[in-house]
């Protein structure tokens, strides 16, 4: 079975493909090369214990990042993680995604970039406790969110090539997600205003909520 969530060009789609014999793949970014990135997990939730309770959304278990190109599927781990998730790839093939530190709920959730084919983290020194990275255009802009535990407040960001980032947080709201970005830096995403709401989504445009 499958769960399509969105067309990446004519012919290709992003979603969740259930493979009964065991494991699934969710396709959760793409280009307009055909390129798919996305993660596997398993089907057996019981099974698995790479498990972030802040930051990660959602089945929240992922355990290797997947690559589709070319009518190829090859796994991609960032270097000594317990497991890894890609979110985005733009025209370049440059990529963005998070990792965990160590298994289950000892483990950290910290945003990743892979640039020319070189990982690495998108916070050297993180502004939070944990960090997620969504998306990246084809200039090199990453959005994502991260988490503080003192102040119970997820807010996105907005990372520049140069390493100069920007929070987001939607005015009055308790939690900003930043899922997307386009290649003229519009950023969209969702939002709470308390935990009683149900999400709303935003579009951010030349610094203005929309």
């Amino acid at each position: 079975s499958a769960r399509l969530a969105a067309v990446v060009r004519s012919n290709d789609v992003t979603g969740f493909f259930f493979d009964p014999a065991g494991g699934s793949v969710a396709y959760t970014g793409g280009n307009s090369k055909g390129q798919l990135v996305g993660y596997t997990f398993a089907q057996d939730y019981g099974l698995v214990y790479f498990v972030n309770y802040n930051l990660l959304q959602d089945d929240g278990i992922f355990v290797h990042g997947v690559i589709q190109s070319g009518g190829q599927s090859t796994t991609f781990d960032y270097p000594n993680a317990t497991a890894t998730r890609l979110q985005g790839v733009n025209d370049h093939g440059d990529m963005a995604g998070a990792y965990l530190d160590l298994p289950g709920t000892l483990g950290v959730t910290h945003a990743f970039k892979v640039i020319g084919g070189v990982p690495s983290r998108v916070f050297q020194w993180e502004p939070g406790n944990y960090s997620f990275a969504s998306g990246i255009n084809n200039g090199g802009q990453i959005v994502g969110n991260i988490y503080t535990n003192i102040t119970h407040i997820t807010s996105g960001f907005l990372m520049n090539p140069d390493g100069t980032y920007k929070l987001i947080n939607v005015p009055d709201s308790q939690s900003t997600y930043a899922t997307g970005i386009n290649d003229t830096g519009d950023v969209v995403g969702y939002y709470w205003i308390d935990n009683n709401t149900v999400p709303h989504g935003f579009l951010l445009h030349n610094g203005q909520f929309e």
